[in-house]
């Protein structure tokens, strides 16, 4: 029996600016192209282990470097490996206008899982964080084909965030109790 997974009404566009938003605010200049992305991915990863929800409905892809969303990539590539220097934009076809996607400031269930990611990783760069997504056994380790953009699925994202959660909570409660 498959498990039905919903979905949030975000995009990773509000991940991200949500992640550039935090970096300009405890002003923390490392926020490159590679961070960003891998950010983004591990927030998709804690929602989904913490809420059975996807944060957003973009698939995931498995590229030479890791885990990538490719709208993000896309978005911001042209900053390359200087830091990211601006927010995500999208088109609002309603109005016709471009905006800033930002997480809904009442939704504590996302402010909480994004703030998590942030405070574990926010110290980490891009490459750092690189190294974290192949490890062995991880979903992309599973997913990754050479010269291919293969989608790593849900499942194996989740039971990873699930894994990294136990261990970032067991080294939170070691150290209170120290």
């Amino acid at each position: 029996m498959t498990e039905k997974i919903h979905q949030t009404n975000y995009s990773p566009a509000h991940i991200a600016n949500f992640f550039i938003w935090k970096a300009d605010e405890e002003d923390i200049k490392n926020i490159t192209l590679l961070k960003l992305i891998k950010l983004v991915y591990f927030a998709y990863g804690w929602y989904l282990a913490v809420y059975n929800k996807k944060l957003f409905d973009e698939k995931i892809e498995a590229w030479r470097y890791g885990p990538v969303i490719p709208s993000i990539y896309h978005e911001f590539k042209e900053f390359g490996n200087s830091p990211v220097c601006r927010y995500a934009v999208e088109f609002v076809p309603e109005t016709g206008e471009f905006d800033y996607p930002i997480i809904d400031k009442n939704d504590s269930d996302a402010i909480q899982v994004l703030e998590a990611v942030w405070n574990v990783y926010k110290n980490r760069d891009g490459t750092q964080l690189s190294r974290l997504t192949h490890d062995a056994n991880s979903p992309w380790s599973y997913s990754y084909v050479k010269d291919t953009n293969k989608e790593i699925s849900d499942s194996l994202i989740k039971k990873r965030a699930k894994d990294a959660i136990l261990k970032y909570q067991n080294f939170n409660n070691s150290d209170k109790s120290q």
